[in-house]
């Protein structure tokens, strides 16, 4: 492939990964519409990222104590499985959304303070890698 053949792919491949994005961003806008109906807000924290099939990593989750809070997230269209699972700061589970489905949702009362780790697993992906979203709620 010459010179001009790899800048095309290499352009038809960025633009796969905005397109990507922006079906991730869009569905997070559905579930920030949906949670407010349900008397949340954002909770200041969203993160968007791309992850292989049978991959998952890792994210600080600062949450305030006192407020119950709801962890939403969202995945492309090629993506049939995402799994959530939540840790206190002392490392214990508070919660995990392991179904077979591409919107997995966690929940906790923060009682203090304190930065959760929230793991982000990519059970099913359909293609070498797939866009995701998380976006934290908290009720009003």
């Amino acid at each position: 492939m010459g010179t001009i053949g790899i800048t095309i792919l290499a352009a038809a491949l960025g633009l796969t990964a905005v397109a990507q994005a922006g079906e991730v961003a869009s569905a997070l806008e559905v579930a920030t519409k949906t949670y407010r109906s349900k008397g949340y807000s954002p909770a200041g924290w969203e993160q968007m990222g791309r992850l292989a099939n049978a991959a998952d990593t890792r994210l600080v989750l600062p949450l305030k104590g006192g407020h119950s809070y709801q962890i939403v997230a969202v995945c492309e269209r090629k993506c049939t499985d995402l799994d959530l699972q939540l840790f206190d700061a002392a490392g214990k589970e508070v919660d995990w959304d392991a179904q077979d489905d591409n919107f997995p949702i966690v929940a906790t009362y923060a009682q203090a303070t304190q930065d959760y780790t929230l793991r982000v697993a990519m059970s099913a992906c359909g293609q070498t890698q797939c866009a995701f979203g998380v976006k934290a709620f908290v009720k009003n």
